[in-house]
């Protein structure tokens, strides 16, 4: 939407949450945020991919992390192929590979991306372990910004974990479908 459609409604309203995520910040700088909603086809990796793209076309290094462990949606919208040599975020988090093993340039300038390659069977002891947060940080020193796709938190507790320790959350609700009660 923001780069085929620049002058639309939608593309100016990513624009404008990117304006807000800038300004949003009292203390320090917001660099790591997640992105959820209550409930899935919210729209929240639509959100997620179009925010990145957004501020990647303002000159700043984005990474894309999907940390969607469980049924990650990125992988069907990029048609990534995985195989068992195929290394993502799960990857990194049991320690079988860098976090620079898996940044994966895009087509996008400044857009990076780290997939979640396969499902795997443990995602939440990965995702709890301090070795997330040093892998969050590590990313954060690297890149300006980085947008964590998450699942949604109606469904498991991934993006709740994922959260306490990154700058900021996005909460996406799809309007006249999401109930009041989930959000």
């Amino acid at each position: 939407i923001t780069s085929k459609m620049p002058k639309s409604i939608s593309a100016e309203a990513y624009r404008s949450l990117r304006t807000s995520i800038k300004f949003s910040s009292v203390d320090k700088p917001i660099k790591t945020i997640v992105v959820t909603s209550s409930i899935p086809n919210e729209g929240k990796s639509f959100l997620a991919l179009c925010l990145w793209r957004a501020m990647a076309q303002t000159g700043k290094k984005v990474l894309f992390v999907d940390c969607d462990l469980r049924l990650s949606e990125i992988k069907d919208i990029y048609d990534i192929q995985t195989s068992d040599a195929f290394f993502g975020i799960a990857h990194v988090l049991s320690g079988q590979c860098a976090v620079q093993d898996v940044m994966y340039k895009t087509n996008i300038p400044n857009a990076y991306m780290i997939p979640s390659a396969n499902a795997v069977s443990n995602p939440s002891t990965l995702l709890e372990s301090d070795h997330f947060r040093e892998v969050l940080d590590q990313v954060a020193d690297v890149f300006d910004y980085v947008i964590i796709d998450t699942p949604p938190i109606g469904t498991v507790a991934d993006a709740l974990t994922i959260g306490k320790v990154a700058d900021g959350n996005i909460l996406v609700v799809r309007s006249g479908y999401t109930k009041k009660v989930l959000v």
